[in-house]
């Protein structure tokens, strides 16, 4: 378990990459889950049990939908698991880090604590999907800022008015 987290974290910190993570199903199914289960839990703190059920499983699919074409087109998609497992495991622990402060915080209110999280999170996409792509780190954080803007707008179609 320790040499999971480490793992993570030192992704977290672009010194690992998804090629560092084990080809296994079921370890990228724990960490979707476990990623789907925390972004739940905090969801739930501030929507309805429906909206914080649904948003995190939709973008999670999302995400792994946008990832699996992006490495077909490429044709790498013998890299889909550990990139998954990778994206996902990266979420679970910036997701750790933005609930004190979600918690802690006035929702709606600005706050660049949260702003850093997740400027944080798509450098990590950017450098996760840059190995993957086999890609340029400019070229993956572009592709990180188009999966926050897809996830962003998603949230914003899903969540009711003036959630």
């Amino acid at each position: 378990m320790g040499a999971v987290v480490v793992l993570i974290w030192n992704t977290c910190l672009l010194q690992a990459g998804p090629q560092d993570y084990p080809h296994s199903r079921i370890f990228a199914g724990l960490l979707v889950a476990a990623n789907i289960s925390l972004s739940t839990a905090l969801t739930a703190v501030y929507l309805e049990e429906t909206v914080a059920l649904w948003l995190p499983l939709i973008i999670m699919a999302l995400a792994i939908g946008m990832t699996w074409t992006l490495l077909a087109l490429r044709g790498f998609t013998q890299r889909a698991v550990q990139t998954v497992a990778a994206l996902a495991g990266s979420d679970m622990l910036l997701t750790l880090a933005q609930a004190p402060i979600i918690l802690s915080s006035n929702p709606g209110e600005p706050n660049l604590a949260i702003l850093f999280v997740w400027i944080w999170g798509i450098a990590v996409t950017g450098h996760i999907l840059r190995h993957a792509l086999s890609v340029s780190m400019l070229a993956g954080v572009m592709i990180g800022i188009g999966y926050f803007v897809i996830s962003v707008s998603i949230a914003e179609l899903i969540l009711p008015q003036g959630g």
